[in-house]
């Protein structure tokens, strides 16, 4: 094989990349990898809870209900470890879609009211 035509290549600017790639793996390796993506969980749902009680015209895409009490009712600990609360069930009126079927925990989506 030729491969002369990488003499003058260098892989030296994906450096960095590869750095933040490695670093970042470590990061989320074990215990403090999941208690940090569940701290993100938790962040998402306190900024949620605020978005519904101080906003009119727009609101996250969760269900209005949940086993009929409000979405943000429920103690954040409880709707951190349960996916009923982000739950998407085609047909519902709250979101008037047909195809979705799943709502990122981690992406805060909202509907303009």
């Amino acid at each position: 094989m030729n491969n002369a035509f990488m003499m003058h290549a260098s892989t030296s600017p994906f450096y960095p990349l590869f750095a933040a790639l490695d670093i970042n793996a470590k990061m989320h390796e074990g215990v403090s990898g999941r208690n940090m993506w569940m701290d993100c969980v938790v962040n998402g749902i306190n900024a949620r809870k605020l978005i519904l009680d101080n906003c009119q015209h727009i609101r996250p895409f969760v269900p209005e209900l949940v086993d009929g009490k409000p979405w943000q009712s429920y103690e954040t600990a409880q709707i951190a470890v349960d996916l009923r609360f982000f739950q998407f069930v085609p047909g519902e009126h709250w979101h008037s879609l047909k195809a979705m079927q799943r709502i990122n925990t981690l992406s805060i989506h909202a509907n303009c009211c």
